[in-house]
């Protein structure tokens, strides 16, 4: 589901700086936005 993409996303942004193009290489079917979308979630933690 979604938030396990978003739990192995939030792992590798910490550990990749191209976060971006790793993204792009593991999830190919998102879309910019969505990529952008997800890089402003895990950058900003709500709460």
């Amino acid at each position: 589901g979604i938030l396990s993409i978003l739990k192995s996303m939030a792992q590798a942004k910490t550990e990749l700086p191209e976060f971006r193009d790793y993204a792009r290489r593991k999830y190919p079917e998102l879309d910019e936005d969505i990529i952008t979308m997800i890089e402003d979630i895990l950058g900003h933690p709500q709460g």
